[in-house]
């Protein structure tokens, strides 16, 4: 199932990627940013980026090794193909300082500094955020099988992916397999992907230790069952009751007021929102 659109209007469409017949798509490992993006084939004997700068300020250019970022007063920056949703999470959301600060360089190509984490995803059941920061790191295909032993092979063959683990997202389901062990695995919930994907970006992260720190936090989390007179109070100190609704606020330990997410908050889905922070959420 392909995930590439080509020149199909969209709530995006402002978001181009140009595509040199040269260019073999197939090839190329997906992102979650190609589903906010349109791809339009071109000939490079006609193409002129000053003329497309004219219709599209800002827009990417591939090409067979690398692909390059085209904002109109700017000089173009060469990316490794690698970078590609890291890039493309920033691009067109007026922070192009984001898009290297994210990024180190390697003979003139920027590149991502962690290897990316492969996730697979079944068909039609796909919950990934391509909004939310902690996956920016990633590529993801879609498969419809339960044999993460092939998975893991997949995963194998792919040296600049993470070789430790591999994710799987089934609806709200997400599972972290161990790519040597398939039989190891920690499970998450949609609701925990911001913060387990943070940790992603960790060098010494391992199934192992996100198994680890959730027996350890187990010990300490509340209890109902030794509490039987817990309730839950609001702000106020009122009691919530149950089958009473109630609003939730998210606080996210990043946000700040001061910076650029403002301008980016306004191009988050607002089913998205509440992981940035600014929202309210129903409970």
């Amino acid at each position: 199932m392909s995930c590439f659109s080509t020149n199909i209007p969209t709530p995006f469409s402002n978001r181009v990627v140009f595509v040199p017949d040269y260019v073999n798509m197939d090839a190329l490992d997906k992102c979650l940013q190609d589903n906010r993006v349109t791809f339009i084939p071109i000939n490079t004997a006609t193409f002129d980026a000053q003329v497309e700068h004219k219709t599209y300020p800002r827009f990417l250019l591939l090409e067979k090794d690398y692909f390059v970022t085209h904002v109109d007063g700017d000089a173009p920056v060469k990316c490794n193909y690698e970078a590609r949703n890291m890039v493309m999470s920033n691009f067109w959301l007026g922070r192009i300082q984001r898009v290297t600060s994210d990024l180190k360089q390697v003979n003139g190509l920027w590149v991502s500094w962690r290897p990316l984490v492969h996730f697979f995803v079944y068909e039609g059941a796909d919950s990934l955020q391509s909004e939310c920061t902690a996956l920016h790191n990633t590529v993801f295909e879609y498969v419809n099988t339960d044999d993460f032993g092939a998975l893991a092979e997949i995963v194998k063959r792919k040296p600049h992916c993470e070789q430790k683990y591999f994710g799987v997202n089934n609806g709200q389901t997400y599972t972290l397999v161990n790519t040597d062990n398939v039989e190891q695995k920690y499970e998450f919930s949609r609701l925990n992907l911001r913060t387990l994907g943070f940790k992603l970006w960790k060098e010494e992260t391992t199934v192992q230790s996100l198994i680890d720190e959730e027996a350890q936090l187990a010990v300490f989390r509340p209890n109902p069952s030794r509490r039987p007179g817990f309730k839950l109070h609001d702000a106020d100190g009122r009691v919530i009751v149950d089958g009473e609704p109630f609003m939730l606020h998210i606080a996210n330990y990043e946000y700040d007021p001061e910076s650029e997410m403002d301008d980016e908050y306004d191009d988050i889905p607002e089913d998205e929102r509440q992981f940035y922070g600014k929202e309210w959420v129903k409970a």
